[in-house]
């Protein structure tokens, strides 16, 4: 719980749901779903995903066409279990590194560092990512909502450090979380090269300063990263 009472937001159900997903996998059809997922982030950023087709993917994974149709329905299924197979991934790390902190702010900082990593480390899947979301299926939309709930929650769990958190409502968490969106695609658009760790001080200064002002929220911009 946090200090205002509002329990923390917990890693544990995303892990609980992706360690039952490979559970109910077959250990051949697991590796081979796990290679053909890799091989369509790969393509995806090669050729893009509408120049991919199924014989191509198979060959790329280095399995049998049929073992695809055992695994997938056609690529559309294939493109977005593979980015709900990326987000789960997502979710733990984030997730995990909030719960492994001491208090909102370092909660905070942790979990935007482990998310600039995951960006910076995985930027194949982030381009996979987009295309799914694209194609605003069900799957989809459920998982970006998914998402941005958790992240909303993280930010508005700094009203238990306010000492009257119903000062402030959830709609600041949100209108923040639309900020960051905004410098982060602004940044990461200006180059190739552009390291979303580098963002993170700038960051959690608009997280930070609503709920505990521009004093506070600055000490951010001086607090280096984990080493």
């Amino acid at each position: 719980m946090t200090a205002g009472g509002r329990k923390r937001v917990s890693a544990a159900d995303w892990r609980a749901k992706a360690q039952e997903r490979r559970a109910n996998q077959g250990p051949a059809v697991s590796e081979e779903r796990t290679r053909l997922m890799a091989a369509l982030i790969d393509l995806n950023a090669e050729v893009g995903f509408a120049a991919v087709s199924v014989p191509m993917l198979a060959e790329r994974a280095g399995v049998a066409a049929d073992s695809f149709h055992a695994n997938f329905t056609d690529l559309e299924d294939c493109l977005l279990q593979t980015f709900n197979d990326g987000a789960s991934r997502y979710n733990d790390t984030v997730f995990a590194a909030y719960e492994a902190g001491n208090g909102w702010r370092d909660s905070l900082r942790g979990a935007a560092y482990a998310s600039a990593l995951f960006i910076r480390e995985n930027n194949r899947f982030i381009m996979l990512a987009a295309v799914a979301m694209g194609t605003a299926g069900d799957l989809t939309q459920a998982r970006r909502d998914e998402i941005l709930k958790m992240q909303v929650d993280m930010i508005d769990a700094g009203r238990g450090e306010l000492d009257d958190p119903d000062s402030v409502d959830r709609g600041v968490a949100e209108s923040v979380i639309g900020s960051i969106f905004t410098i982060m695609s602004r940044e990461l658009g200006k180059s190739a090269d552009a390291d979303p760790v580098a963002f993170v001080p700038e960051l959690m200064y608009v997280a930070v300063r609503p709920y505990l002002g521009h004093e506070i929220a600055k000490q951010e911009l001086e607090i280096p990263p984990p080493a």
